[in-house]
């Protein structure tokens, strides 16, 4: 799986901010970033690019997340109610 950010490619950005993108695509693909660097740079991206960009951590958090499966919420809704000892009966 493959996570990256859009752009508007008719925006123009500073050489600084496209190189700084372009690090930190790069990290990511190559799976070489831990996640508090990919914070890190993804909050000096998001300096760079004026504020308040997608890449700002307040943005990033809505676009990054996503919702549990079906499969994924039953699984921990089954590990609570046998970790707690309730049963059906």
């Amino acid at each position: 799986m493959k996570y990256g950010f859009i752009i508007n490619k008719d925006e123009n950005f500073g050489l600084e901010a496209k190189d700084a993108m372009k690090d930190l695509l790069k990290q990511i693909e190559d799976g070489q970033i831990s996640y508090q660097e990919f914070n890190n740079k993804s909050n000096e991206v998001d300096r760079l690019l004026g504020g308040d960009t997608i890449y700002a951590e307040k943005n990033r958090k809505q676009f990054l997340t996503r919702s549990l499966s079906y499969q994924e919420a039953k699984g921990g809704f089954e590990k609570k109610v046998n970790e707690s000892g309730l049963t059906n009966a």
